[in-house]
Formats: structure tokens, C-alpha cells, sequence
């Protein structure tokens, strides 16, 4: 496990015991982590960026439910927006490209 992984693991743990202080900092940790990976793959379309960014964290939000401590953190947090981008790129190109 890596430290990224570690450190977003404590704060979320924290968060779902109820401090919201470290809700934040997860989200916004775990958020521009996801707005890098967007950035990264959507360099034609970057007015999607945020719009995604936004609907991951709200994912986020809806499945914090499911968390299990004892398991890596971050495949979970990539599957998300990697579903996420799917989606996008299979409205947005043509199926000739895809």
C-alpha cells in the first residue's frame, strides 16, 4: 500500500466516524486526484473536466457506504471515474473511433 492509499484511507476512516474536517480534506484530495486522471484523458474535450470531477465525488459520496477498511482504497477510487470517462467518451466519439 502506498502512501497516498494510507493517507486517504485515515481520512476517510475519520470521516466515517464522523469528522467532517477530514470528509473535506478527503474529497478535496481524492477529488484532484481524479481531476488530474480526467485532464489527462479528456485533453479534446476540457470543458467536461469539472462536470466529472463533480459526479465522481458525488459517487464518491453515495458508496462511502461500502468501504471496507481492511482493503486498498484507491482501485476503488480509480474505478470510479474510469467508469465515468467511459461513459463520456462512448456519447462523445464516433462509433468509428471507439
Amino acid at each position: 500500500m502506498n502512501d497516498v492509499d494510507s493517507e486517504l484511507r485515515a481520512l476517510l476512516s475519520l470521516a466515517l466516524a464522523g469528522d467532517n474536517g477530514a470528509y473535506g480534506e478527503f474529497l478535496t484530495r481524492a477529488g484532484a486526484r481524479v481531476r488530474a486522471y480526467f485532464r489527462r484523458r479528456l485533453v479534446a474535450y476540457p470543458d467536461d473536466v469539472e462536470d466529472l470531477v463533480q459526479e465522481t465525488r458525488l459517487a464518491m459520496h453515495n458508496q462511502r457506504h461500502t468501504y471496507r477498511p481492511s482493503e486498498p482504497l484507491t482501485p476503488c477510487l480509480h474505478a470510479i471515474p474510469r467508469s465515468k470517462l467511459a461513459h463520456v467518451l462512448r456519447v462523445r466519439l464516433p462509433r468509428s473511433h471507439r
